[in-house]
């Protein structure tokens, strides 16, 4: 049995989610072996502040694989996305070939394919790597209720920070490592970073040489305890750090600085509401 179906609206609202002009157009070449072919489109899918507009989603089943191909545009850039879906003994197999985008003009990439399975509700991720501008963002593990993720962040240029904020003109490059694990609504995480060759527009205006930056700490409880080094101008300079964010008041308990021999501690609070 074949048949066509084609679908249209206005708008349709479900969870959150804001479709617009949504139109279904799909051909069934067999109901009982559910191969079939078609194309989604929307003019955009919006949740909160964030769209895809122009969205084009062609899906074709060829025995029990689902292909993918999405085009939209995204932060006002085009999204491109390619894979498929395929059904395991005891899983659901997402299969990623190709992904690009440019949020806030920022190229980002799939550095290669791979394939993330959702079971009992978590995801599982295999070397999941998206390359931005020179550096690579790779994570590994698993996530749903509970978390266990290990992010790796390589030669990531820290000019893309520009973009977030005018006339900083960052240059540098950051490597660091992190591990995300626990309940997702209380993760714990903890971080290495390295930001090597530092420096902003505001530092260099100050004559400041390039910094080095190494940090490392920990978040958990909607605390962050890091410790950071550095050398400014010959001297070593040392951050000791705790931050607290509790019922909208940002507390700052402990700060300790130092550099050279010269020592600063004290406390801070702000209300964040």
């Amino acid at each position: 049995t074949s048949g066509v179906l084609k679908l249209a609206g206005a708008r349709l609202d479900a969870r959150g989610v804001t479709i617009s002009g949504p139109a279904i157009d799909v051909s069934i070449a067999d109901l009982a072996t559910r191969q079939s072919s078609g194309l989604l489109r929307a003019t955009s899918i919006a949740s909160g502040t964030n769209a895809l507009d122009d969205v084009a989603l062609k899906f074709e089943r060829i025995g029990p694989l689902t292909l993918l191909d999405l085009a939209g545009k995204f932060d006002g850039a085009p999204l491109t996305l390619a894979g498929s879906v395929e059904p395991r003994e005891d899983a659901v197999a997402l299969n990623l070939d190709a992904f690009t985008a440019a949020p806030r003009k920022i190229p980002v990439k799939l550095a290669a394919p791979t394939t993330i399975l959702v079971r009992d509700g978590a995801a599982l991720i295999d070397k999941l790597v998206i390359a931005a501008g020179d550096g690579t963002i790779a994570v590994d593990g698993s996530a749903g209720k509970v978390l266990n993720l290990d992010v790796k962040i390589a030669a990531l240029p820290a000019s893309l920070a520009n973009a977030f904020a005018k006339d900083l003109e960052a240059e540098g490059t950051l490597s660091a490592t992190a591990t995300v694990k626990g309940n997702a609504a209380a993760p714990v995480a903890t971080f290495a970073a390295n930001l090597t060759g530092a420096s902003t527009s505001r530092t260099r205006a100050q004559g400041l040489e390039n910094l080095d930056v190494a940090a490392k700490g920990q978040f958990a409880n909607n605390v962050l305890n890091a410790d950071i080094a550095t050398t400014l101008k010959g001297q070593p300079a040392q951050a000791a750090i705790e931050v607290r964010l509790t019922g909208g008041t940002l507390k700052v308990p402990t700060i300790k600085l130092s550099v050279g021999k010269t020592v600063v501690t004290g406390n801070l609070a702000l209300d964040a509401t």
